[in-house]
């Protein structure tokens, strides 16, 4: 269970805003839990039938919090600004978002970030399961319960951190420095998914999912920066425009990742039908998941490389824009 939640700053190129983050570690904590919560494995009674019980308590969860946005949330500066603007029509919103070129940048690397993550998302827990537990799924969703509640508990405790290196420096170089911690986290797998001493999993995934929160914090305030220079070219706030479109791709490639995902698990070789894995299959799955989302990340990074909004260049659009229709 992931929570998206984005927030734009208008009006404070550098401004953040870290509520939404720990509102998302509440599904950090919960997700890697629900392998465990499931049910006992070896009862007559299969895991499928506790993972459905649990799936319809979800997706209730789900669909009230979905509903609630859309009750309670106002836009900010409609009677100051968006009131007075007229409605744009359908195609040329979409084609003004086609060319407003630092959104793509912000599109491919949460685009790529969602898919690295994504598509191994259910290889890791076979990995987990088989590699490193020897086919043991209680020892397995124990470990993942644990990491998660970790996880999460260090994230949130790192919010102040990740709010003043955004501050300090540029949103460039934070995100940058947080998908290379990300990536080298997830490379650490390679020393730490070690049989003999499952738990120290834990450790690759403290680097790995605390970068990936940390970037989930900079890419909504980013997108505000976006907007400003959209508005440069528009002259119109296409605030709502900008991140719709942009959640589209991010849609998209979650629901490719779930396709992929399946293609991985059966190029490895993975066998459902079988108790216990070859070693070759087990061998595989291990290198597929280590550096199939290391090589994902890297397009990340590099569509965050060329992001061409630094900060100084961000505070002259936000002067511009005061200078022509005021400060709101």
């Amino acid at each position: 269970m992931i929570v998206f939640v984005g927030t734009v700053a208008k009006g404070d190129p550098s401004a953040l805003e870290d509520k939404p983050e720990w509102v998302q570690s509440i599904g950090t904590v919960l997700q890697p839990m629900l392998s465990a919560l499931a049910g006992n494995h070896q009862d007559d009674k299969p895991i499928v039938l506790g993972m459905k019980i649990m799936c319809w308590g979800m997706a209730l969860l789900i669909l009230i919090s979905a509903i609630m946005p859309s009750l309670f949330v106002k836009e900010r500066y409609y009677k100051k600004e968006a009131k007075a603007q007229k409605k744009d029509p359908f195609f040329k919103s979409i084609k003004e978002s086609v060319t407003c070129k630092p959104l793509w940048s912000l599109i491919s690397v949460s685009f790529f970030l969602v898919m690295g993550y994504t598509a191994i998302g259910s290889l890791g827990t076979y990995v987990a399961i088989y590699y490193v537990c020897d086919g043991d799924m209680i020892q397995s969703g124990t470990i993942a319960g644990l990491k998660g509640s970790i996880l999460a508990i260090s994230g949130i405790a790192l919010l102040p951190f990740f709010t003043w290196l955004g501050e300090k420096y540029d949103k460039r170089f934070a995100v940058i420095t947080m998908l290379l911690t990300c990536i080298f986290g997830h490379l650490l797998n390679y020393f730490l998914m070690d049989p003999e001493n499952p738990y120290l999993m834990i450790i690759s995934g403290f680097f790995e999912s605390t970068a990936i929160g940390a970037v989930w914090l900079f890419v909504p305030s980013m997108k505000a920066d976006v907007a400003d220079w959209d508005e440069i070219y528009t002259h119109r706030g296409r605030e709502g425009s900008i991140n719709a479109f942009y959640s589209w791709f991010i849609k998209t490639s979650l629901v490719l990742s779930m396709g992929i995902s399946g293609v991985v698990l059966k190029i490895s070789g993975f066998d459902a039908k079988l108790e216990h894995q070859p070693q070759p299959v087990i061998d595989t799955m291990f290198h597929i998941y280590l550096f199939v989302p290391s090589i994902i990340w890297t397009i990340a990074l590099l569509s965050v490389w060329f992001y061409p909004l630094t900060r100084e260049r961000c505070a002259d659009i936000r002067k511009e824009l005061e200078e022509r229709r005021g400060y709101i």
